[in-house]
């Protein structure tokens, strides 16, 4: 987000709840590693598995939204080519990440992960700005219904490569990680968007912030997370994995020597 006013460009607690998601996932594919990758049982309910990842990604596509609300308003995207390069930018950026999975594990791969999925629902929700806030509200409801009922109720599912992007694909063409196809995700950039028009309209705050100066030091490091959240997606899988490797290869050096 920027603005004119540089003592204004971030909201404290935009970059804080980023900042928590950002937490979130770090545990949350700490435990995946764990458990998937270095075969470490733990005893989770795999009711986890399934809500974790869309609390966590639907946090994100939520403060996608918001945060597109806030930069239009802002003069950031005043042109469909400035959007495009932003969301262009994105996609090569998850087009990498999917390469390099690839090659590092042909099995199981980011085929259309959440950096494809934001770029795209940022790029079509940023034509839908000129609907009314309880347009985008009510779309964002039915889609992530729809979405939902898909995955709870075994409504049937996309298997064709083709289409995997729109629809959930069960195809066994498809064996990939952190999978968001557009739907349901754009229902929660929509209700962001929604939030946006409602809490910074016009891109200002329309609330008083209910946190002290004094809180505000405290969370700083959750509040640079949020500011990085990028930069932390693209490279906390590797770093996760060589620091759970280091600290199995030392319990295993400490155990023989023992």
């Amino acid at each position: 987000m920027t603005s004119k006013n540089t003592t204004n460009t971030y909201y404290a607690e935009i970059d804080m709840l980023r900042g928590l998601t950002v937490v979130a996932m770090i545990i949350f594919h700490t435990l995946f590693q764990l458990t998937v990758i270095f075969q470490q049982q733990i005893i989770i309910s795999r009711w986890f598995w399934v809500i974790s990842p869309i609390l966590i990604s639907g946090s994100f596509l939520l403060l996608v939204g918001l945060s597109l609300h806030i930069a239009h308003k802002r003069g950031k995207y005043n042109t469909p080519l400035q959007i495009l390069k932003r969301s262009g930018s994105l996609f090569g950026l998850g087009m990498t990440i999917t390469v390099i999975t690839l090659l590092a594990q042909q099995h199981l791969y980011v085929y259309f992960g959440i950096l494809h999925c934001i770029s795209l629902t940022t790029l079509i929700s940023y034509y839908t700005l000129a609907w009314s806030k309880y347009t985008h509200l009510l779309a964002g409801i039915i889609i992530i219904s729809i979405g939902m009922a898909q995955q709870f109720l075994l409504l049937p599912p996309c298997n064709t490569i083709w289409t995997f992007f729109i629809w959930p694909s069960q195809s066994p063409l498809l064996r990939h990680l952190d999978y968001y196809p557009i739907i349901p995700a754009i229902g929660f950039v929509l209700i962001g968007i929604f939030v946006g028009k409602i809490g910074y309209k016009d891109g200002q705050r329309t609330f008083k912030l209910p946190i002290s100066q004094h809180l505000l030091t405290y969370t700083s490091p959750i509040r640079w997370l949020g500011r990085h959240a990028l930069l932390i997606y693209c490279i906390h899988t590797p770093i996760i994995f060589i620091a759970i490797y280091i600290t199995r290869y030392l319990q295993q050096l400490l155990a023989c020597n023992h």
